[in-house]
């Protein structure tokens, strides 16, 4: 099984991978873990980040697709996608010290 977590605008950074899942493009836009029901869920139990790319804010949308790599069922591959939007506020940059 495979769980895939996707932005556009920032990185998604997965703080701790349990029980033998494997992770792909940690601290990316799009991060892939792999592995067994439990281990995916545990890994998605901890400290899951996003941080927007620089200057960025306005509405984000996290996707989430998961694949159970033909495991359940007939017929292949059965895919599920789900969304979340991330709201990111604007924040003053410093200001320049003036005759620097």
């Amino acid at each position: 099984m495979s769980v895939t977590l996707a932005v556009s605008n920032g990185v998604i950074t997965l703080n701790s991978v349990t029980g033998g899942a494997s992770l792909l493009n940690n601290g990316s836009a799009t991060v892939t873990l792999s592995g067994t029901i439990a281990q995916i869920n545990a890994s998605l139990a901890g400290t899951v980040t996003y941080t927007p790319a620089p200057n960025f804010f306005g509405t984000e949308n996290l996707v989430m697709t998961t694949n159970d790599q033909g495991n359940t069922g007939l017929e292949g591959a059965k895919l599920d996608q789900d969304s979340v939007i991330i709201q990111v506020t604007s924040i003053r940059d410093p200001g320049e010290v003036a005759g620097a």
